[in-house]
């Protein structure tokens, strides 16, 4: 958001990604967040999927980067490390 703000050129309207350059599939994201909380064999269930499924993440932040100075600081395992803690 700050680099957003100190860049006026880039407040036009349109959608940025935030990320990390660490990409990682779905089900191997949801075993991390469930092991760093504890749950050591979660229970996935697929249930069908839809067209637009994401199969991995990661976001593409390059509009960010060209746009800003901004660049991750805080990698995946330590931004999942802070959510969690936000909620305990």
């Amino acid at each position: 958001m700050i680099e957003l703000i100190n860049s006026p050129d880039a407040l036009d309207g349109t959608v940025y990604n935030v990320a990390t350059d660490e990409e990682i599939s779905i089900v191997d994201l949801t075993r991390t967040i469930a092991k760093k909380m504890g749950i050591e064999k979660p229970e996935i269930v697929f249930e069908g999927y839809r067209a637009s499924d994401p199969e991995r993440r990661l976001l593409n932040t390059d509009k960010l980067r060209s746009r800003t100075h901004w660049k991750p600081q805080v990698s995946l395992s330590q931004g999942l490390d802070l959510c969690i803690a936000s909620i305990k």
